[in-house]
């Protein structure tokens, strides 16, 4: 049996904990723009839980929360997924599960677990070629394992667009990204972990920023350079999520949308995102700035509040 166990979060390729991922033999993989999730044994029952919490065990839904639809999925296929444990014991199931977010995804693949991940109680991650994955596959009638792309030695970056820019394998007009794994690389941290490309609409940082920055106008770039639209959508979708717990068990998400009522609440937390996310990354490329907080702090609220109100405007 195994036990719970979050699922670390794939950092974009360029912070300092992805630093020499690219030496040796990346795997790469779409990445999927759903929910985290997991399905797992505890106590020879089938567990599932998203990425922080167990939601249920068996059929009994411990949380009050079906995740969306994820609890209903779990109970039609808890027969075939016996069947995987009984032979696979020590292992959890990572994955994503398929419901709205901001790509568009054809029905036909919505509200479906997609694997992208297979860990023992060890800790060990699964290669794509290991027959685990092909006796996951075969049990379920719809393509439930994320394939992997291709397979590329001492890359860059300019090296992986090709597979940012191929189509989507699950019906949708782009990609949100793309995922690199390189299962024998460990960080100076002493972590094994996956870095991430994403799509240019989802970009929460730019990528370039003004050399020579004016101290007196250094907030004011940095609000450019942190404050995306691809970091306010994220955190309305993070909003979103929490707002549908409050449908259940009726799972009538359609009537579920922000309003202006919310604005403090986004534009809060996107200045705690980009505190907590990117402060290091803030230090490394403007060379441990003196940062008038309370300044920096206005403008991401401004900014933030104006992508708001014009994603609200965009709402159908």
């Amino acid at each position: 049996m195994s036990t719970f166990n979050s699922y670390e979060k794939v950092e974009r390729i360029e912070k300092e904990e992805c630093r020499g991922l690219l030496e040796g033999k990346s795997h790469i993989f779409e990445k999927i723009d759903g929910a985290n999730s997991q399905i797992f044994l505890l106590d020879f029952e089938v567990a599932y839980g998203s990425r922080n919490r167990v939601l249920g065990v068996g059929e009994n839904l411990l949380s009050g929360d079906s995740f969306r639809g994820f609890y209903p999925w779990i109970k039609e296929n808890i027969s075939l997924l016996n069947q995987f444990f009984f032979k696979y014991r020590n292992v959890t199931l990572y994955g994503e599960w398929l419901v709205k977010h901001t790509v568009p995804y054809p029905a036909e693949f919505m509200t479906k677990f997609y694997c992208f991940d297979i860990m023992d109680d060890t800790g060990k991650f699964f290669y794509p070629n290991d027959p685990i994955w092909n006796d996951l596959q075969t049990l379920f009638n719809y393509p439930i394992v994320v394939p992997c792309d291709g397979i590329v030695e001492n890359c860059n970056i300019e090296d992986l667009m090709v597979f940012l820019d191929k189509p989507s394998g699950f019906g949708a007009p782009y990609r949100e990204g793309i995922v690199i794994k390189n299962y024998d690389f460990i960080n100076k941290y002493g972590r094994t972990p996956y870095g991430k490309i994403l799509h240019k609409d989802f970009q929460e940082v730019k990528g370039k920023t003004k050399k020579n920055v004016n101290p007196e106008d250094l907030e004011v770039e940095l609000t450019s350079v942190y404050c995306t639209n691809a970091r306010v959508i994220k955190i309305c979708n993070k909003i979103l999520d929490n707002m549908f717990k409050e449908t259940e068990p009726s799972f009538n998400y359609d009537h579920v949308k922000l309003e202006m009522k919310h604005i403090p609440k986004v534009i809060n937390l996107v200045f705690y995102d980009i505190i907590t996310e990117d402060m290091n990354d803030i230090m490394k490329r403007f060379k441990y700035p003196t940062i008038d907080f309370k300044k920096f702090k206005f403008l991401v609220f401004e900014s933030s509040k104006k992508q708001f109100v014009e994603y609200l405007s965009k709402q159908t």
